[in-house]
């Protein structure tokens, strides 16, 4: 027995190895592909939803024009935000009652445009990645 040698054929494994390779880098554009399209759609709605009631009235378009969205990459895969950097964002998407820090007293009632646009763009990003997932894992 020490003469003899057991051998493996692993050209398949190699093979099966780089179509896993490809499949995995074709997965992963589309998934960026998938991302970026809805958030688009998920900016344009939450635009949509600050110019007007039920979200808050647009008066100058300031606020609307500071609603942004960058997609990127990170740890996890491909992201999409969508957000403003102007301050009355929180207030105006979750109300307030109070007193601010310069003293004035406010009442004001929420103007939610964002959790609105993502409950509707939600479901079709949800199913748009089942259905690609279905599709990889067929190959």
């Amino acid at each position: 027995m020490a003469g003899d040698a057991m051998q493996v054929d692993t050209s398949q494994l190699r093979d099966l190895s780089r179509d896993l390779g490809r499949a995995g880098l074709k997965a992963g554009a589309r998934a960026y592909k998938i991302v970026a399209h809805h958030g688009l759609k998920l900016q344009a709605r939450v635009k949509a939803n600050a110019a007007g009631r039920p979200g808050p009235r647009m008066v100058t378009g300031d606020y609307n024009r500071s609603i942004m969205l960058e997609v990127g990459m990170d740890a996890g895969g491909p992201t999409a935000r969508v957000g403003t950097n102007r301050p009355q964002g929180r207030r105006l998407e979750l109300g307030f009652s109070g007193t601010d820090s310069l003293g004035r007293t406010y009442r004001q009632p929420p103007f939610p445009h964002f959790g609105p646009a993502i409950d509707e763009i939600g479901p079709g990003f949800e199913m748009d990645v089942q259905e690609e997932m279905a599709k990889v894992l067929d190959r």
